[in-house]
């Protein structure tokens, strides 16, 4: 495995994801804190991203992402994405982003939608969706 991708994905702790959090997007009043994460019961990466994520209304839903800029584009999102599913024990998950801000994210929803799903919602610009992996 190449050493920019971040080695294993295991299970992290909320100070590890908070690092890579703000190393990724910068300090934040909410996300910084680590009461914030008490709700996520999935905290999964390495040194170079991780995923969070918890059931919300029934359905696993993937909550949160980083991947560390030295990463991006090698498909690391992807398999955090698929590690996630395995530990909800599902091939679909809900998930969320904001395409104007995000656009990669965005892109990469659209190409995992789950054909069996309702369509995707967007609601003050944020984008609401049903992936299948």
């Amino acid at each position: 495995m190449e050493p920019h991708l971040g080695g294993a994905i295991h299970d992290l702790s909320p100070v590890e994801a908070i690092r890579l959090h703000d190393q990724v997007f910068g300090r934040d009043e909410t996300y910084s804190d680590p009461r914030t994460w008490a709700k996520y019961t999935v905290i999964i990466g390495n040194a170079a991203g991780f995923v969070a994520g918890y059931v919300k209304a029934g359905r696993p839903h993937l909550s949160l992402a980083a991947v560390a800029e030295t990463a991006r584009g090698q498909g690391l999102y992807s398999r955090l994405a698929r590690a996630f599913a395995s530990r909800m024990q599902t091939t679909t998950f809900t998930i969320s982003t904001y395409p104007a801000r995000y656009p990669i994210m965005a892109a990469w929803i659209d190409r995992h939608l789950d054909p069996d799903a309702p369509p995707p919602t967007e609601t003050a610009g944020r984008l609401t969706a049903t992936v299948l992996l």
